[in-house]
């Protein structure tokens, strides 16, 4: 017997998250092209999507990628935020950089939070 075929899966979740961003990228390319995003936009939200690809990926896998349709579906994800991305006002933006460096941002006693559910308001 030459080896195992036994392993944790780590590996394969790596595997399967990298290679499907690779095929996803042109579909972003035709996002940027067709909104017509500045090059500083289009850096900043590749930066931040490859810090998180990973983990958001996975987490998507875990819970849909029995789903038949499960690729379709993170495509649409993906080109939804990348489009959200490029039309997000510059201000907005800032924020959002400004809040990178301040993870603990919503603990301030300037922040009011709430939840909604069907049936309720808190």
């Amino acid at each position: 017997m030459i080896g195992s075929n036994s392993h944790d899966g780590r590996g394969d979740a790596a595997l399967r998250a990298e290679l499907s961003l690779r095929r996803l990228q042109p579909r972003l390319d035709e996002v940027w092209d067709s909104c017509c995003a500045d090059v500083a936009i289009r850096e900043s939200f590749e930066r931040r999507l490859a810090q998180n690809w990973r983990a958001l990926f996975e987490n998507l896998f875990e819970l849909y990628g029995d789903q038949y349709d499960f690729f379709y579906w993170l495509e649409q994800v993906l080109r939804t935020a990348a489009q959200s991305w490029a039309e997000r006002p510059a201000s907005l933006r800032a924020v959002d950089e400004r809040r990178l460096h301040d993870p603990d941002w919503f603990l301030s006693e300037r922040m009011v939070g709430g939840a909604l559910y069907v049936d309720l308001f808190s």
